[in-house]
Formats: structure tokens, sequence, C-alpha cells
């Protein structure tokens, strides 16, 4: 993906563990990306340091434009979720968990619905529609009709979530949350 232009942190190490000759488990090992924090802690900090809407609807343009340029080098990633990219300030955006990235993959609305399910998931307890609804805008092809669009993200997003909280119910809560959870605003 970086011979592309995506922001990916830097590879350091492959490692593989064998048993008898044969591969059963391997990891790719990256740079720690200590300068930066997930795009959900990010934009937490920044609503309460005060930002304007200005100051969120740049940044949703800017992920947008990071998240375009994975779909024109035909790279779906399988959890696009906001913890899964990182930005140190709000412009440039690094993509991790990429296990979960398949190449040279054609985007149709199924991998696109996904992924902005996963995007509005990520966000929408923070953000309201006048923010989200151009942000996933932008990243719809002008085949598809953002108010035909909209409500299928919404109607997915929740069955998303209930399903996250009937798993949390029976196994527990992870010790990392989406820090947006706290504003429950619009989801």
């Amino acid at each position: 993906m970086r011979m592309y232009g995506i922001n990916i942190p830097e590879p350091l190490a492959y490692v593989e563990r064998k048993f008898t000759g044969i591969v059963f488990k391997s990891w790719h090992i990256f740079q720690n990306l200590t300068f930066c924090r997930d795009v959900e802690s990010y934009l937490s900090e920044i609503i309460i340091g005060g930002a304007t809407g200005t100051v969120l609807s740049c940044f949703l343009r800017h992920l947008a434009e990071a998240v375009n340029e994975l779909e024109a080098v035909n790279a779906f990633h399988g959890d696009l979720s906001g913890k899964n990219i990182y930005t140190s300030d709000g412009e440039r955006f690094y993509f991790i968990d990429l296990d979960a990235v398949e190449y040279n993959v054609e985007y149709d609305s199924k991998k696109r619905m996904k992924n902005h399910v996963q995007l509005y998931d990520s966000f929408c307890d923070a953000l309201s529609d006048s923010l989200l609804v151009p942000f996933l805008g932008e990243l719809l092809p002008e085949s598809e009709d953002l108010r035909v669009w909209m409500p299928a993200v919404r109607k997915a997003q929740k069955q998303r979530r209930a399903k996250v909280e009937e798993d949390w119910a029976k196994h527990g809560r992870p010790e990392h949350i989406n820090p947006l959870r706290a504003f429950q605003t619009h989801c």
C-alpha cells in the first residue's frame, strides 16, 4: 500500500511460527505510531477542546480523501472503523490492522456499505447527520443516490451496534471503548 501512496506504519519485521516445517501462525510487525492516536480519540479530544463545525467538516473531508485513496488503489479494508485509522493532526491518516485488507478488489455496494456502516458507527455518537451525511456522500460514487444510501447505512449501523452490545453483555466490555460513545448525541 505504501507504494501506492497510502499511509501505513513502517513495516519492521515478519515473523512465522512453524511446526514440522508448516507455518501455523505469522505476524507482521510495524512501526509504533506513538505520535498518532486513533481518529475516535482524536475527534473526542478536538470536540472537548471546542472544535467548530468548520473544523469538524475539514477533518471529515481529509478523512474522506484518505479513505477514497484506498478505493482508488483497489484495497478493501474489512475493518475500517475509527480505531483502525490513526492521525496526529486530522489531515494525514494512517491505516492499521492491515491483515484485514484485501488487495485488487473491485468495490461493490456490499463492500462500500460495510465500510460506511463502520465509519458511521464510529462517529454517530458525537456527530450529527449534518456532518456525517456529506462525509459519506464524499465516499459514494455518482451512481449511488445518497438519499437512498443513508437510510440503509443507519439501519445497518443500528443492527451492528445491537450485535456489539449483545456480545458485550455475554462476554464483557472491552478494555478500550470508542471515547465518542460518551457523547451519546445521535445514534
